[in-house]
């Protein structure tokens, strides 16, 4: 059960045109194949499940590794958070 998390991306504060199952899969799917997308509009954040952990360790890297001026989906505040990462505490 817990495993199930290391296949997941959590993505937070987004704005609710872009907390869709199409845009979310249309972004995401840049590293590799989505599972399933849960939105949860009241929280303005939405789960991730990827086929596999090293797809949902490439979306999480490629948010911490990004440089300053690069955005999840365009939106500054977006943030993601990978339950198995560290950084992410």
């Amino acid at each position: 059960q817990a495993d199930i998390k290391r296949y997941s991306i959590i993505v937070v504060n987004l704005p609710a045109e872009l907390n869709e199952i199409g845009a979310l899969n249309k972004y995401f799917s840049q590293y590799g194949t989505i599972l399933k997308v849960n939105t949860d509009l009241a929280k303005r954040s939405a789960l991730v499940k990827f086929k596999a952990i090293e797809e949902a360790e490439a979306a999480a890297a490629a948010y911490f590794s990004r440089s300053k001026d690069e955005h999840i989906m365009g939106i500054p505040q977006i943030k993601i958070k990978y339950v198995t990462n560290p950084a992410a505490h």
